[in-house]
């Protein structure tokens, strides 16, 4: 008696088990900024069930948890929705992926113009994004137009999974800084998406999902 049920929380963006906490450089699998464009990452291969923010999570009524990679990418991979208590990753699947993380303003930004490489400018960003959709559609029509099999493309994971996005599979779930890094990106980006400020503009898109921030002094990735 005296108790209250409630159903769980289900965190829409997280990067729980990917970047463990109180265990340093060697639990954090967040992020792998060699290269700005990672859709065929898997946030599932990084996952430890064991670490110490899951069970947190779980103990204060987080139920479930969409673990993404990081922002350092523009596109940074595919996420994936556990339950949040388990020893085995497979066990904790419930949808997996559930969307592709993508990043908008200043992440990218810093971590590849500190490289002096692109992107270094949120032009780059749109840029980059705009060229990989564009050959996800490329490499989805030579593959379902080719009569011959043997005259296909060859297989590649980068873009099956911007293709399935396309195809309105699961969603973009995106990092912004600002309201105008939805309107660029949504607005002038080939793939079929939509956000809160340009929804009416591209009804009948598939889904897409915004997670705003406004980083503060010191801010990491």
């Amino acid at each position: 008696t005296g108790k209250v049920v409630t159903p769980g929380f289900i965190d829409a963006h997280t990067h729980l088990g990917v970047h463990e906490e109180g265990i340093g450089r060697e639990g954090d699998d967040t992020n792998d900024m060699t290269d700005p464009l990672t859709p065929h990452l898997r946030a599932l291969d990084g996952i430890n069930p064991v670490e110490g923010g899951l069970r947190a999570a779980a103990a204060h009524g987080v139920s479930a948890a969409v673990i993404l990679p990081g922002s350092g990418n523009v596109i940074g991979g595919l996420g994936t929705l556990v339950k949040t208590w388990g020893n085995r990753v497979d066990t904790m699947v419930i949808r997996d992926p559930c969307g592709l993380k993508i990043a908008f303003g200043e992440n990218p930004k810093r971590v590849y113009g500190d490289k002096n490489k692109m992107p270094s400018t949120r032009m780059g960003t749109a840029a980059l994004l705009r060229e990989a959709f564009v050959k996800a559609r490329d490499y989805d029509r030579k593959m379902t137009t080719a009569e011959d099999p043997s005259k296909a493309p060859d297989r590649d994971l980068r873009q099956e999974s911007l293709v399935r996005v396309l195809r309105g599979e699961f969603p973009l779930l995106a990092h912004a800084h600002r309201a105008d890094d939805d309107v660029v990106h949504v607005g002038r980006t080939p793939p079929p998406v939509q956000g809160p400020e340009v929804g009416p503009a591209r009804a009948g898109r598939a889904p897409w999902v915004r997670a705003q921030h406004r980083p503060a002094a010191g801010h990491e990735v």
